[in-house]
């Protein structure tokens, strides 16, 4: 019988299998088409609007105000978000998904753009809230244009980890440039990611995964032995708990290294499919797993045997 950190596998309404781990703190599986936070209502106003009934449509995320007036606007998506206040002046305004907020037109006409069709909500118990910047929605995952697509969860104390498990179900496109699968940190160094995983473009390590971690000062990778074939789908896995880091791939353990660093808490957001503003994907990633703790390799092994069906 599995353990409370052990993992039982279960089958959802969606014919996928649902991993019942302790210390799931991220869980992102971006095939799902309901991963995205859709609709809304205005619940009062009082200037003229176009919406009639008060009610925003599956899709529709957008309230044109003509008038002074102050509006109260609800997004119908589970979790936390900060309300605020904004002033249109004739250009969109956009909230994060969740807002009941007031919103103030002025004394012009404007449009109101509640960003409901590119926000994503987290299946794990947190429910964290991440904004989708391109990344095309598909049967297998989001597809990222390797320029500026990528998928932002800001920062949130369950993603501050000392020891963890990272999975990934992903595909690359070759084009031959540095390319970063994951990571947390916004100010372009290496040294200041706790976590990531990218590879590079060109040379002797020229499309092998190198998992990382920075302590703020020194950044120490554990890589795969071998390059990333095109076009091919994997599970790339990614362990830490100092000094120890390993990667897997496809529930075998490719590498492991000696990382004796402690690593750095930042209040960086977690990006997917880019580094800041640097190293954009190209491909396709499937779903992104983030534990507090390390898996075993039978753990992992299980995890790739369970939902590789959805890959091949």
């Amino acid at each position: 019988m599995p353990g409370t950190n052990s993992p039982a596998f279960k089958t959802g309404s969606w014919g996928s299998p649902k991993l019942d781990l302790g210390g799931c703190v991220f869980y992102a599986p971006l095939w799902r088409p309901d991963m995205v936070a859709r609709g809304g209502a205005i619940v009062s106003g009082t200037g003229t609007m176009a919406q009639t009934p008060f009610t925003l449509a599956v899709g529709d995320n957008t309230i044109t105000a003509t008038g002074a007036g102050t509006f109260l606007i609800s997004v119908p998506q589970e979790g936390t978000c900060t309300s605020g206040t904004a002033t249109i002046t004739g250009s969109p305004v956009t909230l994060p998904a969740g807002v009941t907020t007031s919103v103030t037109t002025g004394a012009t006409t404007g449009t109101f753009t509640v960003a409901t069709s590119n926000i994503i909500r987290s299946k794990d118990s947190t429910g964290h809230l991440g904004t989708i910047v391109g990344a095309s929605w598909g049967a297998q995952g989001r597809t990222f244009d390797g320029s500026d697509d990528r998928i932002r969860t800001p920062d949130h104390a369950s993603l501050d980890l000392v020891a963890w498990t990272i999975i990934v179900w992903f595909k690359k496109v070759a084009d031959g440039a540095a390319q970063t699968l994951l990571a947390k940190d916004t100010t372009g160094s290496g040294f200041n990611n706790p976590y990531q995983i990218r590879w590079v473009g060109t040379g002797a390590e020229q499309e092998k995964p190198q998992c990382g971690v920075g302590d703020g000062v020194t950044q120490t990778n554990v890589q795969s032995v071998n390059a990333l074939s095109d076009n091919t789908w994997y599970c790339l896995g990614f362990t830490f708990a100092q000094p120890t880091a390993n990667l897997y791939l496809n529930g075998l353990l490719d590498n492991t290294a000696t990382i004796d660093l402690a690593p750095l808490v930042n209040s960086s957001p977690v990006d997917i499919g880019r580094w800041h503003i640097w190293e954009a994907m190209t491909g396709t990633v499937g779903e992104v797993l983030i534990y507090n703790r390390v898996l075993t390799l039978s753990e992992i092994k299980r995890y790739y045997q369970a939902t590789k069906w959805r890959y091949n």
